[in-house]
């Protein structure tokens, strides 16, 4: 059965573009479905939509209609999948959203004519929501458009005189829940967020932070307090009313100007639970719950869970270890830890595999018996459009393999290797490079229009320079060895060129910890290094 998952070319999270997995199709939405194995120059793509009747009319010979409306993308792709399977024996399919007219949403605000809350669609861009929004209002002269990121704290600003010339780096796609902010120095602020009544106020001479928040009512429940932002002119202005209140700092009640937009985000107090547990995924906490807690929210251990091993937990780039043992016998104890925003818990399972990288769910997983690679892909939901299939690693104690998974799509069972417990499966990217260790996003990154380091580390939120050490190495296969590339990060980012290094696609970024967490041994191979496979999970941060 495992086998036979491996086979299915399925949808990823990240061919969504940008739709939420928890969203329900309703009639009207359209997604593509794609049967890569119709034997012609380009593959079969067609596009169906949700009926009146709630189903997906499959427009292939032989088969029938699936139920779609009310269900979710992953379990229409499933349902297509045994629709496929009843007529043919290994069906290769994509399926990916096309148009979404119901459920996620994009709020336009400012200076435009009609602000308010549109639907989004895959590839919505910024110039798309002005334009749904009517444009902008005559005789304004706006300067910034911000997009507030799924009413989080992530903003970007834009340039507007750039973005209406026509600069397309300035047209940024928007994902569900975006909010896009114009601003304008024409006498008003905009007040956005966690509050009770979002909107745009008339700005008086003196007001401050605190009276834009009054206008709007106040705060929601579930504000966080301690984020808000005022955005002006391209900066980010920090505010903390947590402090504000606590000790009556007067300095957080910044005075506002004519084009001000205070954003005030929603906590995000959530904790990703992985491994030895019943439902793997990410839970929302309440402040002062511990790590018992979010093993609880994940609906407790499993059956493959070691219960006397040893907790990890992910934080701010670091990581914590938790005797769970101990943790058990007495949930007072100090190993249970408070938790904290965006923690990973990694609840240890007996005897596992560990599989990231371009493939759908990248997660740890139990050992079967006689466990192979296709197995292990299979679990992770299979290989996105992106994975590089001719280049799969699999990092053993002691020693780096290279596996070409292509041959397994013509049977060839030599090419499906067993894997043993411990072991780490990467599957690299065709169009990117993986970056791992202290940078600010660990993962796959596109590969840049200019694909040198500098630019590959910029694309993963750069170097963390407090915790990296001074040399980060680049990884790249050569004559089917994995050969490793120095470079010095001090004299990179003094712009030494001969240090920006030419970045391929396949190639694997290491910044290594200045410091390895207590108890792991050093080694001066950064080949050994990466095979230890404790010391790549936590280079992996995922």
């Amino acid at each position: 059965m495992l086998f036979a998952a491996f086979f299915c070319c399925v949808f990823s999270v990240n061919a969504a573009q940008g739709i939420n997995p928890t969203y329900r199709l309703q009639v009207g939405d359209e997604i593509d479905i794609t049967d890569l194995k119709i034997p012609t120059k380009e593959p079969l793509t067609v596009t169906v939509p949700v009926t009146p009747d709630g189903l997906l009319h499959l427009p292939f010979a032989r088969l029938g209609a699936v139920q779609a409306a009310g269900k979710t993308i992953e379990e229409v792709r499933k349902a297509i999948y045994e629709e496929f399977k009843k007529k043919y024996k290994r069906p290769d399919i994509v399926v990916v959203p096309k148009k979404i007219v119901g459920g996620s949403k994009v709020d336009v605000l400012g200076p435009v004519m009609k602000p308010g809350r549109y639907p989004h669609y895959p590839g919505m861009t910024v110039m798309d929501a002005l334009s749904e929004a009517a444009g902008l209002r005559e005789r304004v002269t706006p300067t910034q458009v911000y997009i507030v990121r799924g009413g989080q704290s992530e903003i970007i600003a834009i340039d507007l005189r750039k973005l209406l010339a026509g600069d397309q780096k300035e047209n940024k796609k928007l994902e569900p829940d975006d909010a896009v902010i114009v601003q304008e120095q024409q006498g008003y602020i905009t007040v956005y967020g966690y509050v009770e009544k979002t909107g745009v106020y008339a700005w008086q001479d003196g007001m401050k932070v605190v009276q834009a928040i009054a206008q709007s009512e106040g705060f929601k429940a579930g504000a966080e307090l301690r984020d808000v932002v005022v955005l002006r002119e391209g900066k980010k202005i920090p505010v903390n009313f947590l402090l504000m209140q606590e000790s009556a700092d007067s300095s957080q009640n910044v005075p506002l100007q004519p084009g001000d937009t205070v954003f005030v985000p929603k906590a995000n107090r959530t904790v990703v639970v992985v491994g030895g547990v019943k439902e793997p995924g990410a839970y929302n906490f309440e402040e002062g719950d511990r790590i018992l807690r979010a093993i609880g929210l994940a609906r407790g251990f499993d059956e493959t869970a070691d219960r006397s091993g040893v907790v990890r937990v992910r934080r701010r780039g670091k990581e914590l270890t938790v005797d769970l043992g101990k943790t058990r016998r007495n949930a007072e104890t100090d190993d249970n830890v408070p938790l904290e925003p965006n923690d990973i818990v990694i609840v240890p399972m007996r005897g596992e595999v560990t599989v990231v990288g371009e493939v759908r769910r990248a997660g740890t997983y139990a050992m079967k018996p006689d466990m192979r690679l296709a197995d292990a892909i299979g679990l992770a939901e299979g290989l996105t459009p992106q994975a590089n299939r001719s280049m799969v690693k699999i990092f053993r104690a002691g020693q780096i393999l290279n596996a070409d998974v292509t041959p397994l799509y013509q049977g060839d069972v030599e090419a499906n290797v067993r894997l043993e417990p411990g072991d780490t499966v990467l599957v690299t990217s065709l169009q990117g490079v993986s970056v791992f260790g202290a940078v600010g996003q660990p993962g796959t990154v596109p590969l840049p229009d200019d694909p040198r380091i500098f630019n590959v580390l910029a694309a993963a939120q750069g170097w963390l320079t407090q915790e990296a050490a001074e040399e980060a190495t680049v990884l790249r296969t050569q004559g089917g060895k994995l050969v490793p590339l120095t470079v010095n990060l001090k004299k990179l980012q003094a712009g030494d060129p001969s240090q920006n290094t030419l970045i391929k696609p396949g190639d694997i970024v290491v910044v290594p910890y200045k410091k390895e967490p207590s108890g792991w041994q050093k080694t001066q191979n950064i080949a050994s290094l990466l095979s230890s496979v404790s010391y790549l999970r936590f280079l992996i941060g995922r």
